[in-house]
């Protein structure tokens, strides 16, 4: 992200992108399902494919957003979170070696 971008402060709300593309997909979903079947027999799958395809990607863009407006900037974040919170729950450190 380039300095101008932070400097005005749309580094820290580029989750309102996803969740606005979130929101439209799944618009598109419900319109989809809600304006039925028309056409020929052969077209159906591929409709339904698409409405489908457009709730899963919904389901992905939802996801991402609230990813980055939790904070996270990284996968890393993540995991350090994680970390954090099974040493607060006094779990025992995850084994991450290979057997």
């Amino acid at each position: 992200m380039s300095q101008e971008a932070e400097a005005i402060g749309i580094g820290d709300q580029k989750w309102m992108w996803w969740a606005g593309a979130s929101s439209a997909q799944l618009a598109a979903g419900v319109v989809w399902c809600r304006r039925g079947y028309s056409g020929s027999g052969g077209s159906m799958p591929l409709k339904a494919f698409a409405a489908a395809s457009l709730f899963v990607s919904a389901l992905g863009s939802a996801a991402t957003a609230s990813f980055f407006a939790s904070g996270f900037q990284s996968v890393q974040d993540v995991k350090d979170a994680g970390e954090r919170f099974r040493r607060w729950m006094g779990a025992l450190p995850k084994d991450t070696t290979a057997r």
